[in-house]
């Protein structure tokens, strides 16, 4: 989660350069997020080629593997979304600037809150579900 954090934390530096017409900033800024999303998905892969089969987990391992692509497909997402910009050059319309930033700010304050979620999961583990720890997550 923490590869995928790095790809969409650059969302936001993306934008504002495409606000400012800096097209040079915006490659460079692609080119970054999908060295990240590349990067996100050496470690999926690490993981799913690593996790055990016959071991018992604490959940199930279809559900560890299917919240491993969800993961996933947050940084493929972003990845896309950067190289659609670099596909020919856009201006920013003004109106359109003020409620555009705030949805975007929405987005990245939603991938936090999941973000916090994920990392709680290991402390829920820890108390097997229960008591304060499943309440928090």
């Amino acid at each position: 989660m923490d590869r995928v954090a790095a790809c969409v934390h650059e969302i936001r530096a993306l934008f504002d350069a495409l606000k400012k017409g800096d097209f040079a900033l915006l490659e460079s800024l692609s080119t970054k997020i999908s060295d990240l999303e590349h990067k996100a998905d050496l470690a999926k892969n690490e993981i799913r080629n690593h996790l055990p089969k016959s071991l018992f987990l604490p959940i199930d391992r279809g559900h560890l593997l299917e919240m491993l692509e969800c993961q996933d497909e947050i940084a493929d997402h972003m990845e896309d979304l950067a190289i659609i910009l670099t596909l020919r050059p856009l201006v920013f319309k003004p109106e359109f600037e003020g409620i555009f930033f705030k949805f975007l700010e929405k987005n990245i304050e939603t991938f936090g809150w999941a973000r916090k979620i994920n990392q709680e999961l290991d402390e829920l583990l820890e108390s097997t579900f229960g008591g304060i720890e499943a309440e928090k997550v």
